[in-house]
């Protein structure tokens, strides 16, 4: 099975164990998932420790009693004899996350600029000075940069907090909310002081060829680029 279907499969299986027996798989799911292994190792491995449980309910055992009371220690220890994700595994990582983040920059730039375009037949709107909405600015590289760090952080955001006690949840997903919101914040005034100061270059892209080539580019994503095992 290819890495799609392994998570597909995955899916359907969780739905099978017991409330408290799920849960506790998933948190050393998510843990792993954000990890540096490679992808279709990970999958391979939660679909083994899925089976264990799976399994282990069979008996009347819990997961607990499969991997111990400290799952997080066993995630660890895992990870640790596991190999990384090598160059090649980096590089579909950063073809994936730019392709898809390219893909809805074409699809809010068509939609943001077709909408303006008609509203603007009926409404005086006091567009930004030197916007127009048939060129696309180059600061869209600086979106899927970004989104590139962000994404990591998640990552490993998720791997340090997905074990911690219950108590601690409320504090713990403020610290998040506001971390992820002062990223994007930072990523937004980069933006602006380089699209105000430098001038960044434009490509020529009119709202409706924009929405086309989204299309296309979201076409080859549900066909090739998440299925990329990375």
């Amino acid at each position: 099975m290819n890495t799609d279907e392994m998570i597909q499969m995955n899916n359907r299986l969780r739905e099978k164990l017991a409330p408290e027996n799920r849960e506790y798989y998933e948190k050393m799911l998510l843990y792993l998932r954000s990890s540096p292994v490679p992808q279709h190792q990970t999958e391979e491995l939660l679909l083994e420790w899925l089976e264990h449980v799976l399994e282990a309910e069979k008996q009347g055992k819990t997961a607990r009693e499969v991997f111990g009371p400290d799952p997080e220690g066993y995630c660890e220890e895992v990870v640790a004899a596991m190999p990384r994700r090598g160059w090649g595994s980096l590089g579909k990582e950063i073809l994936f996350i730019t392709w898809l983040g390219l893909t809805w920059t074409l699809f809010v730039h068509g939609a943001l600029g077709i909408i303006l375009m008609l509203v603007g037949e009926w409404w005086e709107i006091p567009f930004r000075e030197g916007y127009q909405p048939d060129q696309l600015s180059l600061l869209f590289v600086i979106q899927i940069l970004g989104l590139f760090f962000l994404v990591h952080w998640v990552f490993h955001h998720f791997r340090k907090t997905v074990f911690s006690e219950e108590e601690h949840g409320v504090r713990e997903n403020l610290k998040f909310g506001l971390t992820f919101a002062a990223g994007f914040g930072l990523i937004w005034l980069l933006e602006f002081w380089l699209d105000r100061w430098l001038s960044l270059p434009t490509l020529p892209l009119s709202p409706v060829m924009s929405l086309i080539l989204g299309a296309v580019f979201y076409a080859v994503y549900r066909v090739w680029i998440r299925k990329l095992d990375f």
